[in-house]
């Protein structure tokens, strides 16, 4: 298969699966939501949620969430840190509690009707 052949299957795929699921920012929201009204978590217990939830979108980027495999989150919780971290991984606390919310939220995907 040509390069250019393989890149426009490639392009048709993702723009089929764009059709398919649900955008990852509105599955997002819609779980701190949850989070908030329906479970009573409180703003101290959602930043964790939201700080992992927003870095793990970044990590992501265009890829989808139900597309993520457990390698990809593995990666991503061994990733170098930025600021406070400089440069190094996260301490095993912090990879426990960033594993914890990404099993939660997943956890929380495919228990939800998103509606589509």
């Amino acid at each position: 298969m040509e390069l250019a052949s393989w890149r426009a299957e490639q392009r048709s795929q993702s723009q089929r699966e764009r059709e398919v699921f649900p955008p990852n920012d509105r599955l997002a929201v819609e779980y701190l939501t949850y989070l908030e009204t329906q479970r009573g978590r409180s703003p101290q217990t959602l930043g964790p949620y939201k700080s992992t939830r927003g870095a793990w979108l970044d990590w992501l980027g265009p890829q989808h969430l139900y597309c993520a495999e457990r390698a990809e989150m593995e990666r991503f919780m061994e990733r170098k840190r930025k600021r406070r971290g400089a440069g190094r991984m996260g301490s095993p606390a912090t990879r426990r509690r960033e594993a914890s919310c990404l099993r939660a939220f997943y956890r929380w995907l495919a228990d939800v009707d998103t509606g589509d």
